[in-house]
């Protein structure tokens, strides 16, 4: 019999009748600790914002708040957040249909950057624009 594989876990042997057998000696419990790794992994990097559809925009603090310093593509607006200590962060919102419709509100149109079309972007629990 020839042996070959062993240090890998797999088993394979030629037997007597030049047949080729298999085995495997792999530790369930450390697979499954390997797919748990890679479930894990998959889903940091699925939770990661993958930079919007041409919407990409970026914000940065000032004495008072944010302000936008890389605006929007069309049809996207950016929402300026306050993240944590003096540092914001931009996220692209994509503009309605309806806002889309001639004529474009300047806060969709792309290349924004000033106070109204940081405002625009805001709701009630989210944005931040003093820095204007």
């Amino acid at each position: 019999r020839i042996h070959l594989f062993e240090s890998s876990g797999i088993n394979a042997e030629y037997g007597e009748s030049n047949k080729f057998y298999a085995s495997s000696s792999i530790d369930p419990i450390m697979l499954s600790n390997k797919c748990i790794l890679v479930v894990v992994i998959v889903g940091v990097i699925a939770a990661l914002p993958s930079g919007p559809e041409g919407g990409a925009c970026r914000c940065e603090y000032t004495t008072g708040g944010c302000h936008i310093v890389e605006p929007t593509a069309r049809g996207y607006m950016c929402r300026c957040i306050y993240s944590f200590l003096w540092s914001c962060r931009g996220d692209a919102i994509r503009c309605s249909d309806e806002a889309m419709e001639y004529p474009v509100p300047k806060h969709c149109s792309g290349g924004c950057e000033t106070e109204e079309c940081c405002r625009a972007a805001m709701t009630e629990r989210a944005g931040d624009c003093g820095g204007y």
